[in-house]
């Protein structure tokens, strides 16, 4: 998988550099879907901007695309094989700094964690439809809904990590692939 699109970096990651605001990076030809038993990470520093921010999305918004996104700072999964669904979380709550957040689907439902704490979720009983699509980190794939803040080492896991593994601010190894700021052009699989 090769890294597209026209990422910007900041020297201000969480370690080392980050993708700077607004800065979308894509990774194409992606195998992977989330869905049940599977989690995804990303170090997360800002408030989103007024409407819409994309911090991860997959694909053309039909079949098989997947999406966590912002509206006005409050969290949202849409998959077009699911619905549109609240997470019951607004990112812009979280103090200033950065911030451990991962995905974890289990059981039926997405829970949300902030650095190890579950701060929300959704139920999610249905699958989406397994594709090879481009993702796309800090924005939609079209580039457009880009996220006002900044996003370090994204992580793609094919297991539902446990909140144990989500403490502490480390992450977790063992990711099916990950995109971080100090990538020059290749994501890091790490089957």
């Amino acid at each position: 998988e090769k890294i597209s699109g026209a990422p910007s970096f900041t020297d201000k990651g969480q370690s080392g550099q980050a993708l700077a605001p607004g800065a979308g990076v894509q990774l194409r030809e992606v195998p992977y879907t989330f869905g049940e038993g599977k989690t995804m990470t990303m170090w997360v520093n800002g408030k989103a901007s007024s409407g819409y921010n994309v911090l991860i999305a997959k694909g053309p918004k039909t079949a098989g695309h997947f999406e966590i996104y912002l509206n006005n700072g409050s969290m949202f999964f849409y998959a077009p094989d699911l619905g549109d669904y609240s997470m019951n979380f607004n990112l812009n709550t979280l103090e200033n700094g950065w911030h451990l957040l991962a995905f974890v689907w289990k059981n039926g439902t997405i829970t949300v964690y902030a650095d190890g704490k579950s701060v929300g979720g959704c139920t999610a009983k249905k699958a989406i439809k397994e594709t090879v699509e481009t993702m796309s980190f800090g924005g939609q794939t079209d580039g457009s809904m880009a996220f006002g803040g900044t996003l370090d080492t994204v992580r793609l896991y094919d297991r539902a990590l446990t909140p144990e593994e989500l403490g502490g601010g480390n992450q977790t190894p063992g990711a099916y692939a990950e995109v971080a700021g100090n990538d020059t052009g290749k994501s890091t699989k790490t089957d």
